[in-house]
């Protein structure tokens, strides 16, 4: 018999009690292990821990997921000129930013909006998945796909990942990450090869050169190149940030003229980079203008514009299923499942209800979900949500957890986040972060101790 869902998968553990058990999995914490260091078999400062079990979906969920990630990504993507028509001064205002030169850079071409690389971050409900904020660029996760082949050959999967008509599939997120950049390259060579520099953070993290498994990345570079460039010459290089130095507005890095870069890192495009990409001499696979389009007030827009004449009926439907409730933190009246409240009451009395976000937190930094803490602390988030400005208030959204391996041996249901990749407009794959739910505090973040799922589709 082929098991495929969830419940089938937990039958085939009833059937198979040695799955339960830690141990079982010592190889394959082993395998993944040689193939990045910096994943463990437990969570340990700096490293990643890994689920042993596989989280599996249906081709349906795949399909949906895949067309609601692009097509959220793809609106976001066009917001400063759909909402804002592109003008300075009402971006600089509505995203405080630092200065109105800084609203016309970001604005003058090339923006490199069309290259960025994209993730969302969705929750699975009863109802379907919800998006709870859109990320561009200097994004974790890619590398991890690299999983999913331990799993398919791991001998005590094999009977699930290659029997019946409906083999286990997953998605590479290598591959479509590195079409992008060859459909989006602008920058030409005097002399061949193109440099394309993926760059990790500076120091000893998981977000350094350490957590990136180089030779995998070449070996799918060059399978891309044969399979949809032939000929084309790219020489990859793995760099942290602070190995990056400029001569007359271009990018070196070991010595060598760089004309494209992957930014993974956790840090600040910078000025001289932020030049050289303007003047056309590097390509910016997370160009700065991914700091506005990042930033979670643009759900807000979205979820407050269900009645725009800027969105199509196509786009309204889209929101309304994947976008949960969403408002800037500011004072005055909204609406909320179908009532008029004034906001600052609103937020203080339903913090069962609601999530305060800092428009441009990051790593799960200043979010506090309101079931998840108690009043006090609530009370204070929401005074600093009320004189910061930049915040934004969300429904609180009720996962359906997932049953999954845990301790030493046993199972207990784990919260989930989906991390969908979208790169220009190709789906890229899914990275997956959770924690036991008894355990978590909602907000799950590498840096937080989240632990890293593998998924499958059938």
């Amino acid at each position: 018999m082929t098991r495929h869902s969830e419940a089938d998968f937990l039958t085939y553990v009833d059937h198979h009690p040695e799955l339960r058990l830690r141990q079982t999995f010592a190889p394959l914490f082993e395998s993944a292990r040689r193939l990045i260091p910096r994943v463990s078999n437990r969570t340990s400062s700096g490293d990643y821990g890994l689920q042993p079990w596989p989280l599996l979906l249906d081709a349906e969920q795949e399909q949906d997921l895949a067309r609601t990630a692009v097509a959220l990504t793809r609106l976001i993507r066009q917001i400063p000129w759909r909402f804002f028509a592109g003008d300075p001064e009402r971006l600089r205002s509505f995203y405080s930013l630092s200065s109105d030169l800084l609203a016309r850079l970001l604005m003058a071409e090339p923006t490199g909006a069309d290259a960025l690389l994209a993730r969302g971050d969705f929750l699975e409900t009863d109802d379907g998945f919800r998006c709870l904020e859109l990320n561009f660029g200097n994004l974790g996760g890619l590398q991890y796909s690299a999983f999913a082949p331990l799993f398919e050959t791991f001998p005590a999967y094999l009977e699930l990942s290659r029997g019946g008509d409906r083999p286990w599939r997953h998605r590479d997120s290598l591959a479509p990450l590195f079409r992008h950049v060859l459909r989006h390259r602008r920058v030409e060579p005097r002399r061949r090869p193109y440099r394309l520099a993926i760059v990790t953070a500076t120091g000893d993290s998981a977000y350094s050169p350490a957590g990136h498994p180089l030779p995998l990345y070449q070996k799918t570079l060059e399978e891309t190149i044969r399979s949809t460039a032939p000929g084309e010459a790219i020489e990859l290089l793995l760099l942290p940030h602070d190995e990056l130095s400029f001569h007359r507005r271009r990018v070196h890095g070991r010595g060598h003229r760089l004309h494209g870069i992957v930014d993974l890192s956790d840090q600040d495009t910078g000025r001289e980079l932020f030049q050289s990409f303007k003047a056309g001499y590097v390509d910016l696979y997370s160009s700065p203008v991914g700091m506005i389009l990042g930033d979670k007030r643009n759900l807000a827009l979205l979820s407050q514009g269900l009645e725009s004449a800027a969105l199509s009926p196509e786009e309204r439907d889209l929101i309304a299923t994947a976008v949960p409730w969403t408002r800037p933190v500011t004072r005055g009246e909204v609406d909320f499942r179908g009532e008029l409240y004034d906001l600052e009451e609103l937020v203080e009395e339903q913090r069962e209800q609601l999530v305060l976000k800092a428009g441009e937190s990051l790593g799960g930094r200043a979010v506090v979900i309101g079931p998840r803490v108690d009043q006090d602390t609530w009370s204070e988030a929401c005074r600093k949500a009320l004189a910061g400005g930049d915040w934004i208030v969300q429904e609180y959204v009720a996962a359906r957890p997932r049953e999954l391996q845990a301790g030493a041996a046993g199972s207990q249901p784990h919260d989930i986040v989906w991390g969908l990749f979208v790169f220009g407009d190709e789906f890229g794959g899914i990275w997956i972060r959770l924690a036991p739910r008894l355990a978590s505090s909602g907000v799950l973040n590498r840096s937080q101790g989240a632990t890293i799922g593998v998924p499958f589709f059938a």
